[in-house]
């Protein structure tokens, strides 16, 4: 924006300067210093006299030179007046913040997509205390959002827009673009970049599903399918219904559903039984998974539990919180 405004104004300055100092130099025939100065006190109009009597030809060219400094410093003031009362100065201020924020970022979400899709995801990883960069091509889309110093305008398949989402040290990223052959796209783009990367995408049909995978997508979320199951999951067992949508609300404080990745801590390490987390941290292990296993819902009391080991946990918030810190999750 400020580059925009006033990348005329230097140029425009140089070249009355020189055109100055040269004409007084073979109208007048002085001095390189002399001549300098006489432009710079002509133009800013700061009269401090004559260095030496000027000839009827120099007061003349004194004349054009004054009505040029003024004409350049009248469009200066008058493009930084407009500069500040149009909101380019804030807008370059949180440019500046929203780069330097960027530029730190590590452990983040990268949200592709801010239709109603995203801002659900967005405002969810938000809600949980998760940094989120947004992307969406569309500057309109993301105008009305708050915090606007995480928000990238530009096309979320682009390698560019992607790094400078910072997608080297993102924890996870969710596709939510409308268009499933887009979000296809997307995640074939973003798995070459980071091999390692969690990506869940978004597919409004069957067939993209399977592209979708093997673009590298870590799982496939269909708005239309989950919409359909929650439905009828709510008309034939109502309160199992209610009680996941409890345990999952946002503004829930009594009851919340997480994973959990066990650390190295030998004091976690043990059969379910021995290890006695419902007492201890007054929460209930309902799945267990090995790394590249399938997952082990209601697990034995005889299961073991390992290092690197996840588990879904139900609890409380606070008692969650406390089992994740012993066991050291990351």
């Amino acid at each position: 924006m400020f580059r925009e405004r006033f990348q005329w104004v230097l140029p425009l300055s140089l070249g009355a300067v020189t055109l100055g100092t040269v004409g007084f130099m073979l109208i007048e025939d002085w001095t390189a210093l002399e001549s300098l100065w006489m432009t710079v006190i002509t133009m800013t109009t700061i009269g401090f006299g004559e260095v030496h009597p000027l000839s009827p030809a120099g007061r003349i060219f004194t004349i054009l030179l004054i009505l040029g400094g003024v004409s350049i410093g009248t469009y200066t003031v008058t493009q930084f007046t407009r500069y500040v009362v149009e909101g380019g100065l804030g807008e370059d201020l949180l440019t500046r913040r929203r780069r330097k924020r960027l530029s730190k970022l590590s452990g983040h979400y990268i949200v592709v997509g801010f239709g109603r899709l995203g801002r659900e995801v967005a405002t969810d990883l938000r809600y949980s205390d998760r940094e989120v960069v947004v992307i969406d091509p569309v500057a309109e889309a993301t105008a009305d959002v708050q915090d606007q110093s995480l928000i990238i305008v530009g096309d979320g398949s682009s390698d560019e827009i992607l790094r400078r989402a910072h997608i080297d040290t993102a924890a996870g990223l969710a596709i939510a673009t409308p268009h499933s052959p887009t979000n296809v796209y997307i995640t074939l783009v973003a798995r070459q970049l980071r091999p390692d990367l969690p990506i869940l995408t978004r597919v409004d049909d069957q067939e993209a599903r399977p592209k979708a995978l093997r673009a590298g997508a870590t799982g496939v979320i269909s708005p239309y399918d989950l919409g359909g199951v929650r439905m009828a999951r709510g008309l034939l067992h109502p309160l199992t219904t209610r009680f996941l949508d409890v345990a999952q609300a946002r503004d829930h404080l009594d009851l919340a559903i997480e994973d959990v990745r066990i650390g190295p801590d030998p004091s976690m390490h043990g059969r379910l039984r021995d290890l006695d987390i419902r007492r201890r941290f007054k929460v209930l292990i309902v799945a267990v998974r090995r790394e590249d296993q399938e997952l082990d819902t209601a697990p034995d009391p005889e299961v073991e539990i390992r290092a690197m080991d996840e588990v879904v946990v139900v609890g409380r918030p606070e008692c969650i919180a406390a089992f994740s810190e012993a066991a050291g999750a990351r």
